[in-house]
């Protein structure tokens, strides 16, 4: 995974919670993902829906008609948008700080499920697994 993002909280958050990959890796087996926010040059502010206006299942069902996956937290106007198929992506945030509570545990996970799962792979929690 190739993530371009500027300098701040969610790259401090993704420096700690992902580990670099090594050895050689080609270019075009790398899923890329941009981080923006309207800190960064001409990046707009990210559409705002309310909970009441907004219906996650209806959303995920029209993205994935057109071949994407995505997701949106309506508390903080935090959009993830997934092509499985170029293996591109972007998340778009109010501010370079304004992502889930969630995010630094599992930085970039559901972009990891879905890049996964493209590939008939499956992104396992480490709670859900055991031995006897």
């Amino acid at each position: 995974m190739a993530v371009h993002l500027t300098p701040g909280p969610f790259a401090d958050a993704i420096d700690r919670g992902l580990v670099p990959a090594g050895g050689d890796r080609q270019a075009s087996g790398v899923c890329r993902i941009l981080i923006a926010h309207p800190g960064i040059g001409n990046i707009a502010a990210p559409a705002k829906w309310g909970e009441a206006q907004f219906a996650p299942h209806a959303f995920a069902s029209r993205l994935a008609d057109a071949g994407l996956r995505g997701s949106y937290f309506h508390d903080l106007d935090f959009w993830q948008v997934y092509d499985p198929k170029r293996r591109v992506g972007a998340q778009l945030m109010r501010s370079a700080d304004g992502f889930p509570p969630w995010e630094p545990g599992a930085p970039l996970r559901a972009f990891l499920h879905w890049d996964y799962a493209a590939r008939g792979m499956r992104l396992a929690h480490a709670g859900t697994l055991g031995i006897g």
